[in-house]
């Protein structure tokens, strides 16, 4: 079976509209015209579904001839899109110098605004400037006289705080003698309780050498006694339990000379695994 026979109906309608479609002369500027190009494109698009149709179909009747039919469904679609391309151009065309038409209007309109939003934003800056200007002016005309009527104020103040100043002057120079006096008197008596108060101090600190020498004595005295009490309290501790040792080897049968002899080796240390517990 030929696999392309079902595009034999597809080829005969397109034949004829091949015919038709070198035939067709449209005004596209004309909206009739225009209208009429559109419904003979959709016309022949439609074909192309056709088409795609014929292809799905052939393929699943037989796959061993998917690449021929590919091949010929990719030739009659190239052919139909320079058959739609003959129409389809000048109508793109005029879209496109229709959408720039457009984009142009739009600029000049943007132009003229920021044209005339920059000459509205000059004058607005004119009238603030001529304002600034008269602001500035009367400030100016005000800071001078409130700088005369300063200058006014603080010659004034300086003529009286001269006069406070010397005034202040002589009183303090009148305390300043009376507090060099009585602080000389205080220094002369601090002077004199110094030298009573370091009398009294050294007096105080020799007595306390003394004290504390006496402390020492009696604190090493009590602490060497502590110690040989209880180094004597040890020394009776251990013959008293080296006596029992003794005593209780005798007990059990060892001669006063073993019991002696196995008592010293005790108290070395030479009897392995045993030693005396005080």
């Amino acid at each position: 079976m030929n696999a392309l026979v079902l595009f034999d109906p597809i080829t005969v309608q397109m034949a004829e509209y091949k015919a038709e479609n070198e035939r067709l002369v449209f005004n596209y500027e004309d909206p009739q015209g225009n209208k009429d190009a559109r419904s003979h494109i959709f016309k022949l698009r439609k074909v192309k579904t056709k088409i795609a149709d014929a292809h799905k179909k052939g393929k699943a009747e037989a796959l061993a001839a998917c690449r021929e039919i590919d091949e010929y469904k990719n030739k009659l679609i190239i052919d139909m899109d320079e058959m739609i391309a003959v129409h389809n151009e000048p109508l793109l065309l005029i879209e496109k110098e229709r959408a720039d038409a457009e984009a142009e209007v739009l600029r000049k309109n943007e132009e003229a605004r920021a044209k005339i939003e920059a000459e509205r934003l000059a004058e607005l800056e004119a009238r603030e400037a001529a304002v600034r200007a008269a602001e500035e002016k009367a400030a100016a005309e005000k800071a001078e006289r409130e700088a005369e009527e300063k200058e006014r104020r603080d010659e004034a103040e300086r003529i009286e705080r001269e006069k406070r100043i010397a005034e202040e002057a002589k009183a303090k120079a009148e305390s300043d003698a009376r507090k060099a006096l009585e602080d000389a008197e205080r220094r002369r008596l601090a002077d004199i309780e110094a030298v009573k108060a370091k009398a009294k101090a050294d007096a105080d600190a020799k007595e306390l050498a003394e004290r504390r020498r006496l402390e020492i004595e009696e604190a090493n005295r009590k602490t060497f006694e502590a110690a040989e009490n209880k180094r004597k309290e040890n020394e009776e501790h251990q013959i008293k339990v080296r006596s029992e040792i003794r005593g209780s080897l005798i007990y059990h049968g060892l001669s006063d000379e073993d019991a002696t002899r196995l008592l010293g080796a005790l108290i070395v240390g030479t009897v392995m695994h045993i030693r005396i517990e005080y």
